[in-house]
């Protein structure tokens, strides 16, 4: 990582904005904006939505999706580097159950790697991260998550999403990026959410302006990705992914075979500060999980009247970026606080 430097000119306009640093960086909670679980929570949520226990492994898990089933196709898109959230290299498979009495269930198996060649091969993954929209225990369609052990391929309730890091418990461990709102306390004695296995989480759209590419090449994946946005739109996404979806494939029907890449929402395309604002800090540290919780932050209105909240949640309290290498991003590797800080400036004007 790059040592941190901040612009003292930058600060001083900004009166009195702390200045980030590596005691900042390690005191920061990273990934609990949508809070935390424990073990009894996550073996709690387990149980409610898979009562059965049909799911012990992640070969039970792709079984049960309709993985190598004839009658489904699984979509792959691998090689690509998450940029915007986590910093892996990854491999994510897809299936939209078709067999009679699944029609409609949609399954992401995501396996993150810390190097390309791995997440082709498909060898030493880091983790295993699996969402599932399919039917709960109240027989709607619901969106689940599971965490499976990338050696052993046993579930587990926990997993690290940051190299050094603690143990995130399901399912508030993927509140931060895909929402949710039901942060339980244990002991839960009617299974979680009062048995209904609901957590309101979403799945997310797959922006390519988020990610990095390498060996593989952006356009041989981009048909699959593609389909990966078209299976999101299946699984009751909210408002703001079905917009951001629409946006980059050219409005409705996804008229466009790829993304563009240019795309920003006409409300933000009303002037340098605001199109910059947009383009180099929201999309690649803020869209990406405020699609899926809190979606006022990609409103250009909201920007502008809350100017000295967003001072004090980022550059005060440093509660924003959520995610470690959007921290750093944020901070280090470009100059994405400036943006912040002169649209922040921008805006108070009178």
């Amino acid at each position: 990582m790059k040592k941190r430097t901040i612009v003292a000119g930058v600060l001083m306009a900004s009166l009195s904005i702390a200045v980030p640093g590596t005691v900042f960086s390690q005191q920061h909670s990273f990934l609990k904006s949508g809070g935390v679980d424990d073990k009894n929570v996550a073996i709690a949520y387990y149980n409610t939505i898979d009562p059965d226990n049909l799911r012990p492994t992640q070969e039970d898990w792709l079984k049960v999706n309709g993985y190598k089933d004839p009658v489904n196709e699984e979509i792959v898109v691998k090689g690509h580097f998450s940029d915007g959230d986590l910093a892996f290299w990854r491999s994510i498979s897809m299936v939209k159950d078709k067999r009679p009495g699944y029609e409609g269930n949609i399954a992401f198996t995501t396996a993150n790697y810390k190097k390309e060649k791995d997440a082709l091969d498909g060898t030493n993954p880091v983790s295993i991260v699996n969402m599932e929209y399919s039917p709960g225990p109240e027989d709607d369609l619901i969106t689940k998550f599971y965490v499976f052990n990338a050696d052993t391929g046993n579930r587990v309730t926990s997993t690290i999403f940051v190299e050094g890091g603690e143990p995130l418990y399901l399912p508030a461990a993927c509140y931060s990026c895909h929402g949710g709102d039901d942060d339980a306390e244990s002991p839960l004695l009617s299974g979680y959410n009062d048995g209904s296995g609901e957590t309101n989480a979403t799945f997310l759209a797959f922006d390519i302006r988020t990610m990095a590419f390498g060996d593989t090449t952006q356009a041989s994946l981009e048909p699959n990705i593609k389909k990966l946005n078209e299976a999101v739109l299946g699984t009751d996404p909210t408002k703001a992914t079905r917009k951001l979806v629409k946006g980059l494939y050219g409005g409705a029907g996804l008229p466009r075979d790829t993304q563009d890449l240019d795309y920003i929402p006409a409300s933000w395309n009303v002037g340098e500060v605001e199109e910059e604002l947009y383009r180099d800090v929201i999309v690649p540290t803020c869209q990406g999980c405020h699609t899926a919780s809190d979606t006022k932050l990609l409103s250009l209105q909201w920007w502008k009247a809350n100017t000295a909240s967003i001072r004090e949640v980022v550059f005060h309290e440093e509660l924003m970026p959520d995610s470690m290498p959007a921290y750093e991003r944020f901070w280090n590797d470009t100059n994405q606080h400036e943006i912040l800080l002169n649209a922040l400036d921008h805006f108070e004007l009178p």
